[in-house]
């Protein structure tokens, strides 16, 4: 019965030695039984020994007989020795294999950094490219020749394909590359200096004209090479234009007050001196003419005020309109009639052409007056002597109603139709100078027609007059 077995090498100090590459078997016997034998065979014996009943070893093995307590034979031990070297190379296998083992280890540690760092680089690309969409702002790079390398898509938002942007330089993208301060930019740029907010325009693909501001840094790469310029763009189009609209306002404001003082001085100079005339005895026959242009001139001053007064309840919202149902045709000869004195004054002919019969729609009967009055005074004003005010009321598509005054004054360009539009603004100041106004007539009108739901527009032609009109909708649509 076999207990155990292992491998031995004998040495001389143990018997003689074994064959040169062969290997003895230790071979410890005791009685056992078949079954504890079955149960151990596998776990003791060595790597490609196996139990044998007969003496039928293969190629290669080696046997070694087993015997009972009697001296029996009870099977045979069959084993593979193991070839010269054997030991050494399933020593280096050993090494290699740890070796290995500490390699794959070491290569996952750093596959785990490498990765970590990936991500962390993956996500921080993530980050810088949401905020890049969010933000207002655009990022660009150009090359050392100053030609763009990489646009990101902010740049849409003032028109632009970031995509045609590339290999282009920013001037050959401006809108005015022949405006004097590009040269300014480029010496900037010759220099390799910072800029900061310089400003230009663009014209998008919707054909819109844009401001925009943009500002760089130069980029130098480790051995202090010139690489180009990065930096970033805003759209100041917003900007530009509240800054041009506060400056036309306070334009229109300084001439604004200087028209005001003239048109307060005059009258209030007549109202003096009319007054020390009535203080003068001996004066009694011309005292009903005086008083008679006191009144006007006071008039006229109320007038002044109650144009600022309205404008500024314009402003404010505290200028209700309560439409009602209302005969326009009608309204129209009123406005006419309180013209007629001013306009006869100034040598203006004033035309009607009304329809005879009433046309309803609703609206504000005193708004409206007061549209008609504003338009009508504004066209005598800016009427030569000999000249023609003509008051329509006209049918309009869809049933609508239109109200227009024409007259064949001095006229506008397009530049200075939308300053008259302005809240005092002034234009052709030389000839309006002589005559009454604030500045103020066509902005009320506009504003008052448009409290009403309905389109104002104003157009001109300089040296052939001037057509103001009002279009209100069809008494069904106005209900």
């Amino acid at each position: 019965a076999l207990a155990s077995v292992m491998r031995v090498v004998p040495h001389a100090d143990h018997g003689p030695a074994a064959p040169p590459g062969r290997e003895a078997l230790l071979v410890a016997v005791r009685l056992v039984d078949g079954t504890f034998l079955d149960d151990l065979r596998a776990e003791h014996l060595m790597d490609g020994a196996r139990f044998a009943a007969a003496p039928d070893a293969g190629p290669g093995e080696a046997l070694l007989p087993l015997r009972g307590r009697g001296g029996e034979p009870v099977g045979y031990l069959a084993w593979r020795p193991e070839a010269p070297g054997s030991a050494l190379l399933r020593d280096l296998a050993g090494w290699f294999a740890a070796t290995a083992a500490c390699v794959l280890v070491a290569m996952g540690v750093l596959l785990r950094v490498l990765w970590r760092s990936s991500a962390a680089l993956r996500a921080s690309e993530a980050r810088f490219r949401a905020l890049t969409a969010l933000s207002a702002d655009w990022y660009w790079e150009t090359d050392a020749a100053g030609r763009f390398t990489q646009v990101s898509a902010g740049v849409a938002r003032v028109g632009l394909d970031p995509a045609a942007l590339l290999g282009r330089a920013r001037r050959e993208v401006a809108a005015d590359p022949a405006d004097p301060r590009w040269d300014g930019h480029e010496a900037t740029l010759a220099a390799r200096a910072p800029f900061r907010g310089f400003p230009f325009d663009v014209v998008g693909a919707d054909g819109r004209r844009r401001h925009v501001e943009v500002g760089g840094e130069p980029v130098h790469d480790g051995r202090g090479r010139f690489l180009g310029y990065r930096g970033c763009g805003r759209d100041a189009t917003a900007e530009v234009g509240a800054r041009l609209a506060a400056e036309a306002a306070s334009r229109a404001k300084s001439l604004f007050l200087a028209n005001m003082g003239h048109e307060l001085r005059t009258p209030l100079n007549a109202v003096i001196g009319f007054a020390r005339l009535l203080k003068e005895p001996g004066g009694e026959a011309g005292r009903a003419e005086w008083a008679g242009d006191i009144e006007r001139a006071g008039l006229h001053l109320l007038g002044l005020v109650n144009e600022v007064l309205d404008y500024s309840g314009l402003e404010a919202g505290g200028f209700p309109v309560r439409p009602e149902p209302c005969d326009l045709a009608g309204e129209a000869r009123a406005a006419l009639r309180l013209q007629e004195a001013a306009a006869a004054q100034a040598g203006v002919r004033l035309v009607a052409r009304l329809p005879a019969g009433p046309v309803v729609a609703r609206a504000d009967p005193r708004r409206l007056r007061q549209v008609l009055l504003n338009l009508l005074s504004n066209a005598v004003r800016f009427t030569p002597a000999g000249g023609e005010v003509r008051l329509l009321l006209e049918a309009g598509a869809g049933g609508a109603v239109v109200l227009a005054v024409e007259d064949t004054g001095i006229g506008m360009s397009a530049d200075e139709v939308a300053v008259a539009l302005e809240p005092f603004g002034q234009v052709s100041a030389g000839y309006a100078a002589t005559r009454e106004g604030a500045g103020l007539g066509l902005p009320i009108a506009r504003r008052l027609a448009e409290l009403h739901g309905w389109r104002f527009r104003l157009e001109s032609e300089p040296g052939r007059g001037t057509r103001a009109e009002v279009l209100v909708p069809a008494p069904a649509a106005a209900a």
